[in-house]
């Protein structure tokens, strides 16, 4: 009951200290618009919902397909909606009902469609959080997706005009509702989330009503090979870490048609992992401190900060949570791949297994096994809700919470490791030209390598200020180790 009892009661402050604002549309009042009402600036979550009628509909799916997806928030009774439902009909004839540039959806918290005379799909119960989660300031309000994920327009008060100027804005084309392309580039990939050095296979799902397909022009970014041209292209190989897209271009003579997937193969040395409801309002982690990561982040299913780093020696480090909204049930999780295999599954990778949350802040200490790989690794830290749909796994989704990845940097197993301040490194990030200052006075061995371990820079010295030149190398993340009589430091160096 807390989850349904906690959304009435946000909605219904929500609802109760609306205002009325040009055109007949409600707004919070006051300066600040209220939480639950903020749009994000990406469509960062997801969701499949039915419509009035059955039909199941997927943002992303649309989003991946190469669609502008327009979603229309209203509430049943409100008396400026329907006022709005001819507007909207006209908008959706005019731009293909659907079957073209842009997708038009209604989205409505009620159970219903509310209106009869909505000629264009609604959303009903919520449509899967989807209306919660991007709802506009005001209602009746819209706003308009690009494929690639970007909120171009987050408050259209949806008018004929205010549509067709955002549709313009954008690039969207009128077209006739009686006439469907019959050209359509489509296709899928088995798996979509691989592991470096794995591959996918794709299969071209592309439709020609009138004549045959005579070409097909696939584009892999990331991918070996990057291009190719035909029907059905080889396994796909993925070497390196990273979200890729992938496009299609296909042709019967006459016509061409192409689909563009953004974001569309991740390929990760560890398991996905998230949390379902981002709501705000909801538990989320909005900082962690532990050495020299100090993060504050807002509410997300998933964050990378794997930028952000910290060096792990064998004097424990503590590490502080803090919770937003923490409910009697969290539980923090933490995990560390020491080993460096890619997973989190063996001794000693829990190092904080459930603890508490229900305070709003969790402390735990982390500190070095004996035995463990050398250079850089992965964090991962687990905000779950145990008694509502939990995981207290490294991997997959639970329902509320979220998950953070860092990154935590150490020397070699047995060996004693620096004071933090014995050097520095600037610019850093650079362009491959820049400087490591030492404080020590005897001779120091400083070796660069790639997250791979491969050497890329070697010196011994007994200068306090070296400069390095790496413009050659590849643009990424190197790991800097600087070994004297006394220990061991290591530090990541980032060349864009």
């Amino acid at each position: 009951m807390k989850r349904l009892t906690l959304f009435l009661i946000l909605f219904s402050i929500g609802f109760i200290s609306f205002a009325q604002r040009g055109g007949g549309a409600t707004t919070p009042s006051g300066t600040e618009q209220g939480e639950q009402f903020r749009v994000p600036a990406t469509a960062d979550q997801n969701f499949t919902a039915d419509d009035s009628e059955g039909n199941s509909w997927d943002l992303y799916e649309l989003l991946n397909d190469g669609k502008y997806v327009m979603l229309d928030f209203d509430y049943d009774g409100w008396p400026y909606c329907p006022a709005r439902v001819p507007d909207l009909n006209t908008a959706y004839n005019t731009y293909g009902c659907n079957n073209h540039d842009v997708v038009i959806l209604n989205l409505t918290p009620d159970p219903s469609n509310g209106d009869a005379s909505k000629q264009y799909p609604v959303l009903i119960n919520g449509a899967g959080g989807g209306y919660n989660h991007y709802c506009t300031p005001g209602v009746p309000g819209s706003i308009l997706i690009a494929p690639n994920k970007d909120v171009i327009n987050n408050n259209i008060y949806p008018t004929t005009s205010e549509i067709n100027a955002a549709f313009n804005s954008a690039g969207i084309s009128e077209h006739d509702c009686s006439t469907t392309p019959t050209l359509k580039a489509k296709f899928s990939g088995t798996p979509v989330e691989i592991h470096p050095g794995e591959s996918v296979t794709f299969t071209d799902e592309s439709t020609q009503a009138d004549s045959p397909i005579t070409s097909w022009h696939w584009t892999f970014t990331g991918g070996q090979p990057g291009t190719f041209n035909g029907q059905n292209p080889p396994a796909i190989t993925y070497a390196n870490e990273g979200s890729y897209k992938v496009k299609l271009k296909v042709g019967d003579g006459s016509d061409n048609d192409e689909t563009v997937k953004q974001d569309y193969i991740l390929v990760s040395s560890y398991c996905s992992a998230s949390a379902t409801t981002t709501d705000d309002g909801y538990e989320y982690i909005s900082k962690v401190k532990l050495g020299t990561i100090n993060k504050t982040s807002q509410s997300s299913g998933y964050s990378d900060f794997t930028s952000e780093s910290t060096v792990i020696n064998y004097t424990p480090k503590t590490a502080t949570v803090t919770i937003v909204a923490a409910y009697q049930s969290d539980k923090l999780h933490a995990w560390i791949d020491w080993n460096k295999d890619g997973d989190f599954g063996d001794a000693n990778e829990h190092v904080c297994n459930g603890k508490d949350a229900s305070s709003g802040s969790v402390t735990f200490d982390v500190v070095l096994p004996t035995n463990h790989a050398e250079g850089e690794t992965r964090m991962r830290i687990r905000l779950e809700d145990s008694e509502n749909n939990g995981n207290e796994t490294p991997c997959g989704e639970n329902q509320y919470g979220e998950v953070e990845d860092y990154t935590i940097l150490f020397p070699p197993s047995g060996i004693n490791t620096l004071s933090d301040n014995v050097f520095a490194i600037y610019p850093n990030p650079s362009n491959g030209v820049f400087n490591i200052i030492t404080t020590s006075n005897s001779n120091s061995e400083i070796t660069i390598s790639d997250v791979s371990g491969k050497v890329v820079y070697n010196n011994n010295t007994n200068l306090n200020n070296v400069s390095v030149d790496l413009s050659d190398v590849n643009k990424g993340i190197y790991i800097v180790k600087v070994t004297n009589e006394t220990g061991v430091k290591v530090e990541r160096v980032i060349i864009k």
